[in-house]
């Protein structure tokens, strides 16, 4: 019997099943091939890496300014400001080291292996494959977003979706205008939705591109939305915006060398979820912020979930309370989520009007801030001077009609944390309006309403 089953070799399976082959009996399954095998790729913030010595052979220094350009004619670019700057992963490479490292430790790698079901014991876990029975004391399911493991219990995955499709691409007659480690967050086009209002929710992709080098790139475009993007419809999408849009004319003789796509959950505060001797971790787990950040988050926080379950499996505390209950995560600070979430939230659910007046925002004010939002590395004091110019541009019932119903809460609920006074009493107001909600907080006591 093994200690741990880990269904899945993506980032977040391998690199805890690395961690915890160096003193449990490990088996890593998967449907895939070659264990460096991966659909996606990453770019993180380098400050989640920090003193991480064994994956940073796999970052490659990258971006150097960020662009956005609309549908209405809306371009800027600023030069990228973030402390530390952000790195491009090698995803094939990285995989590669993390299975090598398992298997060095001794662990079991079973490939071409699906997962089937799996039974609960008392003292252990049965679980069946395509490859036959194998039996634990814990299951791990990393599989993805996608997870035949979470369909056994009943979850509540009430977020948005990020559906991305894309490809690594060669341009072998230079990169036309683009420069080496530019990045572009946000490039909307008129023929690509139904009508100039259509929003992100609503249907309207985004492109963006990453350049990598002086002869290559990772466009794609990518959707968040309350429900996933089929693949299909993703990828004849993605053909048009490259190939046919005028304002996409730098990739018009670009050489596709691999194509990319994936699906991955855009919450708010990360999901706890657990049963008797199942975890979650990865895209199966919510182990992503609202804007992303996936890998990120993966990398952030392996060895130091790998320790906790470690800890649990030598104690046999395997039941639902005590896998949720353990201190799992290096976590960012709650007002910086929720920051993020607010952000994430009003780019999916703003006009095209809307979300130029966001872009005119930071051209007019500072955009590291934008950064430090969508990084996750804002202050509290950082958010209250955003906010108090935010109300310049938009007003807090402007603000409501942009969010949908179920997303008010999480906006009302981050004013007695960070928003200035002047805003609270602004959205107070809110109160005594016929919009037919009731916020979460009193604003004036901080007080919960009952």
């Amino acid at each position: 019997m093994f200690d741990v089953i880990v269904i899945g070799a993506g980032p977040a399976g391998l690199s805890v099943g690395s961690e915890l082959a160096r003193s449990k009996r490990v088996l890593i399954l998967d449907g895939k091939s070659s264990i460096e095998d991966c659909t996606k790729s990453w770019f993180i913030p380098a400050s989640l890496v920090e003193g991480n010595d064994e994956v940073l052979p796999f970052m490659t220094k990258g971006i150097n300014r960020l662009l956005c350009s609309t549908a209405s004619g809306k371009d800027t670019v600023w030069e990228t400001s973030l402390p530390g700057g952000y790195y491009y992963v090698d995803e094939h490479a990285i995989l590669k080291f993390w299975g090598e490292k398992a298997l060095d430790r001794g662990a079991e790698i079973i490939l071409e292996t699906y997962y089937t079901d799996h039974v609960t014991k008392e003292d252990r876990v049965v679980v069946e494959t395509t490859k036959g029975r194998f039996e634990a004391k814990l299951l791990i399911d990393a599989s993805g977003h996608d997870s035949q493991v979470k369909k056994n219990y009943k979850t509540d995955e009430n977020y948005y979706w990020w559906s991305v499709y894309g490809a690594i691409v060669e341009h072998p007659n230079g990169l036309h205008g683009m420069e080496n480690g530019d990045y572009m967050l946000w490039q909307t086009f008129k023929d690509t939705q139904a009508g100039d209002d259509v929003t992100l929710e609503g249907g309207r992709p985004v492109f963006e591109y990453e350049v990598l080098t002086e002869n290559s790139s990772f466009p794609l475009i990518l959707y968040l939305r309350k429900s996933k993007v089929q693949k299909d419809l993703m990828r004849t999408e993605f053909k048009h915006v490259l190939y046919n849009e005028d304002r996409t004319s730098q990739f018009k003789d670009a050489v596709i060398k691999e194509e990319k796509w994936g699906w991955y959950p855009s919450g708010d505060l990360t999901v706890k979820q657990a049963e008797d001797r199942v975890d979650f971790i990865g895209d199966a787990g919510c182990w992503t912020t609202p804007c992303g950040w996936g890998f990120g988050f993966i990398v952030y926080n392996y060895k130091h979930y790998a320790k906790s379950i470690e800890e649990l499996l030598d104690k046999d505390r395997l039941d639902e309370a005590s896998l949720k209950g353990m201190i799992q995560f290096n976590i960012n600070e709650k007002h910086q989520i929720l920051m993020d979430a607010i952000a994430s939230h009003f780019l999916a659910n703003g006009t095209p009007e809307q979300l130029d007046k966001f872009i005119d925002f930071f051209n007019n004010n500072e955009p590291l801030m934008c950064e430090k939002i969508f990084t996750l590395t804002i202050s509290q004091e950082e958010i209250r001077g955003v906010a108090k110019e935010f109300v310049k541009f938009f007003n807090p019932l402007e603000l409501l009609s942009i969010y949908p119903k179920e997303d008010w809460n999480l906006l009302l609920k981050e004013i007695p944390y960070f928003l200035a006074d002047t805003i609270g009493e602004a959205v107070a107001k809110t109160k005594k309006a016929d919009i037919g909600f009731k916020p979460a907080f009193d604003i004036s006591d901080n007080k919960a309403y009952e």
